[in-house]
């Protein structure tokens, strides 16, 4: 009978898996569309490692990639590198590993579940996980390793687990080695894991019979070789990234909220007193925080045009009140007299989804999806486990316990499939035009008729960093850009100017004429804006004719919010 039973646990765990992994691989290369600005960016950065072991900086084998300056964490983009180096550059080589992650991660949220709870709480967990809108938004892109650290948090946890059962050395080291790594794939990595770490440590000294020399200097020395690095990027100006994204700072919103509250108080007592640093800081942060449990971001009821934030919610409707009661029975399992190994395991999924909100919680523009995705595979934990304690409680009570099972089942596959639709039809219409979509019809016509034309010309009004795209859709040689970039570096941001046939203009007016040489075939990318004033100019010019300013005026792309307009002309 036992065996039977396990194999029908494993038989559903594959189903499930196979579902998960099917869904998130569907359709990859075109929902979400792209590549946007970071995925061409880790792109080419990968492609660049691959073909040359030099980033897009000529920077051999770097801690920290510039990328456009904003520094991107090295792992991904080193994993990305490979699927390059024997699959090519494209969309999908570039999504890969966050693809793989979040698939993987429903294996690894099953054994969370079976080893504290049981297999039935496992096996509801890893379904949810493989069916859930956040896991399937950020498996699917690849601007930063999201999805990667946040399956390396989970990794490290279950190695943590794994070591409490077993008291093999191994594990926890392991561990260490997985929250380490999830340091260098996405910046909430930095947060999380050394909070972690710290717990672990005094968990495992708390559980420890004999104290062992071996639970402190060897995984001292990895945690050390982490921190080294992470000062080396550091140097590197990593520090700046945290002044671009936080709260902190003398022109940060915050700041400037607290000035324009003291200024309507007309700086009175009780506005020194509640509109202070101190006081505002602490009341900003923990609305902050506390939102990050709330309905209204757990549904995900806010509209936003960031492609790095999902739109769909991170928990089913029909779900969300099971994941409240999880997190308080797991509270009250604290209090059980139940063995310690196993509160010890409770406390760590609650630590875990309780300090996973941090690296949202000080930032601009809290709650984010994308920085607290540290709680992905841990709210689906609470979430089963508050379903199965609930309705084990009521099994006695219910005279129809089949019939609210059968319910909730039908209202969760409802749910489901509307997420569905609305993700694979709805989605990329409603939303496709924030992926990058004029830069990416620009490489349409660029590797089209890259040999037709001398020069290529784009405005910066199109977009502020254009020159990744022509990189990464031509796939052009490393070499061959270093030798004919033309660069300049303000304010923390790398400008590309030129390279190869590629020019890049802050504005399309007359000036540009008189930089182009004679007897050149140029094509001109611009937007509604400047059409209005290059037109005339080209008219004027004779450089193209009555007839063909019909045929220019034309938008490349049939959307009203993503105006583009090309000019072909010879000097």
């Amino acid at each position: 009978m036992n065996k039977i039973k396990i194999n029908k646990y494993l038989v559903l765990l594959t189903v499930i898996f196979i579902v998960g992994t099917f869904f998130r691989f569907y359709k990859l290369g075109s929902i979400p569309p792209g590549p946007e600005w970071d995925e061409a960016s880790v792109g080419y950065n990968a492609f660049s490692i691959a073909q040359t072991g030099k980033d897009e900086w000529e920077t051999r084998f770097p801690l920290i990639f510039q990328a456009f300056g904003d520094y991107k964490n090295p792992l991904y983009i080193y994993l990305t590198a490979i699927f390059i180096k024997f699959f090519g550059l494209n969309i999908i080589t570039i999504r890969l590993t966050n693809v793989l992650a979040g698939s993987l991660f429903i294996l690894v949220i099953y054994l969370i579940g079976s080893k504290i709870f049981n297999k039935k709480i496992g096996l509801l967990a890893s379904l949810f996980l493989a069916l859930s809108p956040y896991g399937f938004f950020f498996s699917r892109i690849s601007g930063d390793g999201i999805m990667l650290s946040s399956f390396l948090v989970a990794t490290g946890v279950l190695m943590e687990i794994n070591y409490l059962k077993s008291q093999r050395f191994l594990f926890f080291l392991l561990s260490i080695v997985f929250l380490m790594l999830s340091m260098f794939s996405y910046n909430l990595g930095r947060i999380v894991s050394p909070i972690l770490l710290s717990i672990f440590f005094l968990i495992n000294i708390l559980n420890s019979q004999k104290l062992n020399k071996k639970l402190f200097l060897i995984p001292l020395l990895i945690i050390l070789l982490a921190f080294y690095l992470i000062f080396k990027q550091s140097s590197l100006s990593l520090s700046s990234r945290m002044q671009y994204v936080g709260i902190f700072g003398a022109n940060k919103g915050l700041a400037l909220e607290i000035d324009e509250f003291r200024g309507h108080d007309k700086n009175n007592l009780k506005s020194r007193l509640l509109h202070n640093k101190l006081t505002f800081t602490g009341i900003t942060l923990l609305g902050n925080y506390l939102s990050h449990f709330s309905t209204d971001f757990l549904l995900n009821y806010k509209d936003h045009g960031n492609v790095s934030e999902s739109h769909t919610p991170l928990l089913f409707m029909i779900l969300l009140p099971f994941y409240y009661t999880g997190i308080l029975f797991g509270f009250k399992e604290l209090f059980k007299k139940s063995p310690k190994e196993k509160r010890s395991q409770i406390f760590i999924l609650l630590f875990v989804l309780l300090i996973a909100p941090l690296p949202s919680t000080i930032t601009e523009g809290a709650p984010s999806s994308k920085r607290s995705l540290a709680m992905h595979g841990f709210i689906e934990l609470f979430t089963a486990f508050g379903l199965v304690t609930t309705f084990s409680l009521l099994k006695h009570k219910l005279k129809s316990n089949k019939l609210i099972v059968f319910i909730i089942g039908v209202l969760f596959a409802i749910n489901v499939g509307t997420f569905l639709y609305f993700f694979y039809w709805i989605y990329p219409k409603q939303y496709g035009y924030m992926y990058a979509v004029r830069e990416n019809k620009i490489c349409e016509v660029i590797k089209a008729k890259y040999q037709q034309y001398d020069q290529f010309i784009f405005s910066r009004r199109i977009d502020g960093v254009p020159y990744i795209f022509p990189l990464f859709c031509l796939q052009f040689p490393p070499e061959k850009y270093w030798q004919t970039r033309q660069s300049r570096f303000v304010d923390g941001w790398h400008y590309i100017d030129a390279f190869d046939k590629f020019q890049f203009v802050d504005v399309v007016d007359e000036k540009i004429f008189d930089k182009l040489a004679p007897n050149n075939k140029i094509a001109l990318f611009t937007n509604e804006e400047e059409k209005k004033t290059i037109l005339p100019l080209l008219i004027e010019k004779k450089l193209i004719s009555p007839d063909q300013q019909l045929i220019m005026t034309k938008s490349l792309i049939n959307n009203p919010k993503l105006p583009l307009y090309l000019f072909t002309f010879r000097l």
